[in-house]
């Protein structure tokens, strides 16, 4: 991740110090919200070098998560900072990813949306090159009830260009099943559009290590990487944990 990579430093010298910062522990039955405005006051003393957007209380009781930038790290209400991932060794399950990976960390203004606004949320990383994405496709084009987010993630020599020529088409959803059918599509104007959103897509999947096509996640934050059948889809979907889909 990024951001551990160019604080390090920062981290290891301030988990040195922590004896000498005096920091008091929070009283543990205070109500969760107040316990995470605690948990931000106390690491801002702590670690004023690190810019924390917000805490939350996490799964693990007495564990708080916080948001640093594309990142969670974890503190306690009392003192100590825990830096990585945890995984839940029963369910087999990546906690800080699937939070990584929540709808809300979503660049959801680089997606192309079909389905159901109100639905289930599913979002997919797609190359209009890539031969498995295409066949994809035309299940996802049949999940009616389902509130698809696709995203352009261009790996193959060729993606690019047609990506740009997507994005830049007055209607994306039918320039994308073009696309993915093997039809041609007119080359954008470099000059009058704006193809940010893509690059931002691009680099929020590679942020969370995507390096494959088609690769979904789910509203709870679960990943699949490789093609599902209509059948498949609906099957995995209906496994979503429904209390975390979008989370805090």
């Amino acid at each position: 991740m990024k951001f551990l990579n160019r604080s390090l430093n920062t981290l290891i010298a301030a988990l040195l110090s922590i004896s000498a910062l005096g920091v008091s522990a929070a009283p543990v039955n205070k109500a969760p919200r107040q316990a995470s405005d605690d948990v931000l006051r106390q690491m801002v003393t702590a670690y004023p070098d690190i810019q924390i957007d917000s805490v939350w209380a996490s799964e693990i009781p007495g564990l708080y998560e916080l948001h640093v930038g594309k990142d969670i790290l974890y503190a306690t209400q009392e003192r100590y900072l825990l830096v990585g991932h945890i995984y839940d060794t029963k369910a087999r399950r990546n906690l800080t990813l699937a939070r990584l990976m929540n709808p809300r960390q979503w660049p959801a203004h680089a997606a192309i949306r079909l389905g159901k606004p109100t639905g289930q949320k599913l979002a997919v990383f797609t190359d209009p090159d890539c031969p498995w994405c295409r066949k994809l496709q035309s299940e996802l084009e049949q999940l009616k009830d389902v509130d698809i987010h696709e995203f352009l993630y261009p790996l193959r020599p060729e993606s690019p260009a047609k990506a740009r020529a997507i994005w830049c088409n007055a209607d994306r959803h039918h320039a994308l099943v073009t696309a993915m059918q093997g039809g041609a599509l007119t080359a954008p104007d470099d000059a009058t559009c704006d193809i940010s959103a893509l690059e931002q897509a691009v680099t929020f999947g590679q942020a969370r290590g995507i390096q494959d096509t088609p690769t979904l996640i789910r509203g709870d934050g679960e990943m699949w990487v490789g093609y599902l059948t209509l059948e498949q889809l609906r099957k995995w979907l209906a496994e979503t944990t429904e209390s975390n889909e979008e989370g805090q």
